[in-house]
């Protein structure tokens, strides 16, 4: 993170998050998982797959709603002045460069303009749109099979969606 405002600003998203009950979707959870136990297959490559966002683990903040079980690492004093002083914003995304930057977004159409800009097209992109319970998943398998997808059950009238926009 590239300074103690970006934390401040992530801390107010996560919190946000909680509050709105959208799934955290942390990547250094994944990251924690992936680095438990024997390290015998390149585990901590710091690539987040799709599949490993599946992971049956209560660090799991792709799959688990709220805070993890426990604590993923041993935080410094200005994560903790985020977390206790977590700064209000209208972003509800965010993402870190390679070069350590942070980028906020609003709305997930930013994020994932945002994701494309900074990594290009991504093999399979996971976000959550909070008005329902499911994920928007990314792919890009194939000129004929790549688009967007949009996955998952409505909270508000309980029916599954499973809808195909042009990539």
């Amino acid at each position: 993170m590239a300074s103690d405002e970006d934390r401040a600003l992530v801390s107010g998203i996560l919190w946000k998050r909680i509050e709105i009950g959208m799934p955290l979707q942390v990547d250094a959870t994944i990251t924690y998982i992936k680095n438990q136990g024997p390290r015998t297959k390149n585990q901590g490559n710091g690539k987040i797959l799709l599949a490993d966002t599946k992971i049956d683990s209560p660090y799991n903040t792709y799959r688990y709603r709220g805070l993890p079980k426990g604590p993923i690492a041993n935080p410094g004093m200005s994560a903790i002045r985020a977390a206790i002083y977590p700064k209000e914003s209208s972003y509800l995304y965010y993402l870190s460069t390679p070069e350590g930057k942070t980028i906020f977004s609003r709305t997930l159409e930013e994020h994932n303009i945002a994701r494309r800009d900074i990594y290009g097209k991504p093999s399979a992109c996971l976000s959550y749109f909070p008005s329902y319970e499911h994920f928007f998943i990314e792919l890009d398998l194939s000129d004929q099979l790549a688009g967007r997808y949009l996955v998952g059950k409505s909270l508000r009238n309980r029916r599954f969606l499973n809808i195909k926009y042009s990539a």
